[in-house]
């Protein structure tokens, strides 16, 4: 009786992939790191799709254990896929929400970051589509409260992270900020909200910056 080896099943396996889809090496791209990411992942639990001029790129977000991933994979004219590449999500927990928007009439995708705790830190990541050619590149992101804790006397301080929303041609963000001597569900040194623009400084070179800022005093509760 013929017994099927793991070698044997392999050979056969390959045998398989050949007759289905051509001799020719380029009909078919795989990648490793793919596909242990849906072996261990199962099935996206987000996915968003962006056609260009040769063929569109599709963003897919998986729930992990640990931490979210979101993988990235460009397909040609010819419906044939490659690994483009990932969102690192750094020291970030998971993400909280990831859109593609129309800005001044280019397009970006965006997804926001954030972890856990008091500090509340958000971390958000844009990149430019090109509608040529699929490809991204990344958008250099200036936080308004970044910009604004170095405005502020040794008294007050920023203790959250801001959360930047976005929409087509919309992009606000919201932080407080604190006494020394408040406690973190109660600032009482006020509120800042901001309005961010992108612009163009190169040929695919974009940076997204607060253009206003607005101070409101007074205490809140969160």
């Amino acid at each position: 009786m013929f017994k099927l080896t793991n070698i044997n099943i392999l050979f056969l396996l390959s045998i398989l992939l050949l007759a289905c889809c051509g001799v020719r090496k380029e009909s078919v791209y795989t990648n490793p790191e793919y596909q242990d990411l849906l072996m261990y992942s199962q099935i996206p639990k987000e996915v968003y799709g962006y056609r260009c001029e040769n063929g569109f790129l599709q963003f897919q977000q998986f729930e992990r254990i640990l931490k979210d991933t979101i993988v990235i994979l460009k397909f040609d004219k010819d419906y044939r896929f490659e690994f483009y590449g990932g969102v690192s999500i750094g020291d970030y927990e998971q993400f909280e929400n990831m859109k593609i928007i129309k800005y001044n009439d280019d397009d970006f995708f965006c997804v926001t970051a954030h972890n856990s705790g008091n500090a509340k830190g958000n971390a958000l990541h844009v990149f430019y589509i090109d509608k040529n050619d699929c490809t991204l590149h990344s958008v250099e992101v200036v936080k308004a409260y970044s910009l604004y804790s170095q405005t502020l006397p040794d008294s007050l301080f920023i203790w959250d992270d801001e959360m930047i929303d976005y929409d087509d041609n919309s992009i606000v963000s919201m932080f407080y900020i604190w006494k020394k001597s408040d406690i973190h569900s109660n600032p009482t040194g006020g509120k800042v909200s901001a309005e961010y623009n992108i612009e163009r400084i190169g040929k695919r070179h974009y940076r997204l910056y607060p253009k206003k800022m607005n101070f409101v005093e007074g205490a809140f509760e969160l």
